[in-house]
């Protein structure tokens, strides 16, 4: 027990001492930095690096440790001669408004003075506690001479605890002092927003008027979105962003801190994020998965008054009409609008797609939608006729009614002379149009695209209340943030293969050299990349993992494809 105890004294000593000494690194450099970046643990990353490319192409191994001899070059040090590779490296810019910024390294030395010979004469050199910090900059220097001395504060006084976390994960991680930055170029960003305006309105001078379309309300949307992005610019804070190697995945983790109750912080105030239960009652093994938990209500009546706006209408009546169907949005309490697609077979339309909606008082939803589709029945916009045929409750699943919308598109010949969108649209919802239906449930709404059957599998799942076994979408959900405002999941090889099964089974491209059997063949089990954006107060949370089983399923395809390049022509 004795022998045990000390061993893990040593244990916790070795660990507080590498703690400290990368501590004392990030305490050197000034809170003047604009950028600052740490690849950790050299060797290690890239040790996992290798592990991860091994199960992606057998032997990539070698490529990877070619590559990690090569950064030496970043450092200024081709064969990394007296450098620590078995501690953090780190990298430090300084932006200045009138001239190049400077450029600071922050380097372990297992030798000091045999990395500063092997850094050359251009460099000036700063010798501390194990490491060397050395710019061709002297005066970049400075700032951190200074720190040394006792003066000044560390950039780590500008990072937020949540950020600290976040950056402490990566492998590569990379912390922006934006604010500061903000103010360097104060008078960019102020020109950028008056020439805004400007540039939009010579490019709608540019675009041909388009019969049936306004393009003013596009305009000013876009002009809308372009100042509350600089407006975002201006309130933000700090910005940071870590990349990190696991087992089984690449994470990419960003965490950006705001300025408390600017704009921009009353914004993401609005919108409160849910761990999206309603996930788990979409049907399994879908190529693609979203979630989305906010303002409903202000995207949807966003959304319908862009439509309306675009729209040239003569009637004015039935503008006012809508804008009444629009302000009814308000009536409905909405919470967690998730969905999922697939692509199924020709017969019907290759696009199968599920929605759920928690909307209350459901019957509120329902007005809306019947009044909607009542007063879109027909429009021509672009060339493009459309036109929506209601069938209410037409069908019956169990002891719930659906509602059949079929909407039907004309193209003007003359905008697709080879019948290809036609096809297109053919291909994706068949023959007789998108046919979509809404079953209206206790508290909100289960919309599909695609069959009868695809509702029927919805409603299914929907009344289950027996937990599905744990499924590819539940282990890429848990390599997301915990709660979401958006959760996205998408099998990219998935869809890629069927895409191809669909395409060849079609016929639609002569001499396609694949056929359905073939690329049945790269067929593999369902994972899914997949990205989550949350807000929080005075700051915006994200993380994106893509998993090994991803990228072995497109290195699958890609050498697929590079094989029908080598083959003989038949």
């Amino acid at each position: 027990m004795r022998r045990v105890s000390m061993v893990f004294m040593l244990m916790c000593s070795l660990v507080s001492t590498q703690a400290s000494a990368q501590d004392s690194a990030v305490r050197l450099i000034p809170d003047t930095a604009s950028v600052v970046v740490r690849l950790k643990n050299p060797q290690a990353t890239t040790e996992k690096v290798s592990k991860f490319a091994n199960q992606i192409q057998p032997g990539a191994d070698a490529a990877i440790e070619t590559w990690s001899n090569q950064l030496g070059a970043f450092l200024s040090n081709p064969t990394l001669a007296g450098v620590d590779k078995n501690a953090d490296w780190w990298l430090v810019v300084s932006a200045r408004a009138d001239a190049e910024p400077q450029v600071v390294f922050v380097v372990p030395a297992t030798d000091g003075e045999m990395l500063s010979s092997a850094i050359g004469e251009s460099f000036h050199a700063i010798h501390q506690d194990g490491w060397v910090i050395y710019s061709e900059d002297v005066a970049a220097l400075e700032p951190i001479q200074q720190r040394i001395d006792g003066q000044g504060e560390s950039i780590i006084a500008l990072i937020d605890s949540s950020s600290r976390e976040v950056l402490q994960r990566g492998d590569i991680s990379v912390f922006v002092h934006v604010a500061s930055l903000t103010k360097l170029y104060e008078s960019q960003l102020d020109e950028a927003d008056q020439q805004l305006d400007e540039v939009l309105d010579n490019f709608a001078q540019l675009v041909p008027p388009t019969p049936g379309m306004d393009l003013e309300p596009v305009i000013r949307m876009y002009s809308t979105l372009g100042h509350g992005l600089l407006q975002a610019i201006r309130d933000t804070k700090a910005f940071s962003v870590t990349l990190t190697v696991g087992a089984e995945d690449i994470a990419i983790e960003e965490f950006v801190t705001v300025v408390p109750d600017s704009q921009t912080d009353n914004t993401l105030k609005k919108y409160s994020a849910s761990e999206l239960p309603l996930l788990d009652k979409l049907p399994v093994d879908q190529l693609a998965y979203f979630g989305l938990r906010g303002d409903m209500n202000g995207l949807m009546e966003w959304g319908m008054n862009i439509w309306v706006s675009m729209s040239e209408r003569d009637e004015a009546s039935k503008s006012e009409e809508m804008q009444r169907i629009i302000s009814s949005l308000k009536a409905v309490e909405f919470g967690d609008y998730v969905g999922s697609f697939d692509l199924g077979d020709l017969e019907g339309g290759a696009l199968d797609a599920t929605i759920l909606i928690e909307a209350t008082p459901a019957d509120k939803l329902r007005q809306f939608y019947n009044e909607i589709f009542d007063i879109m029945n027909e429009w021509e916009v672009a060339g493009v006729k459309q036109q929506i045929e209601v069938e209410r409750e037409a069908e019956t699943y169990g002891s719930r009614t659906a509602d059949v919308i079929t909407v039907v598109q004309e193209i003007d010949p003359s905008l697709d002379p080879f019948g290809f969108q036609k096809r297109m649209i053919e291909f994706l919802y068949g023959a007789e149009g998108m046919k979509q239906r809404l079953v209206y449930v206790d508290n909100g709404v289960v919309q599909t695209l695609g069959d009868p059957e695809t509702m029927k599998t919805a409603l299914d799942r929907l009344d289950s209340n027996e937990r599905a076994p744990k499924t590819a979408r539940d282990t890429a959900r848990s390599r997301l943030l915990s709660e979401a405002n958006i959760v996205a999941l998408v099998d990219l090889p998935g869809i890629a293969v069927k895409a191809m099964q669909l395409v060849a089974e079609s016929g639609t491209v002569p001499n396609l050299p694949i056929t359905a059997e073939t690329v049945a063949q790269l067929k593999s089990d369902p994972s899914y990349m997949g990205v989550s954006i949350t807000s929080k107060p005075a700051a915006l949370h994200c993380k994106a993992s893509f998993p090994v089983t991803q990228f072995q399923g497109i290195f699958k395809i890609v050498q697929f494809f590079q094989g029908l390049r080598q083959a003989p022509p038949l």
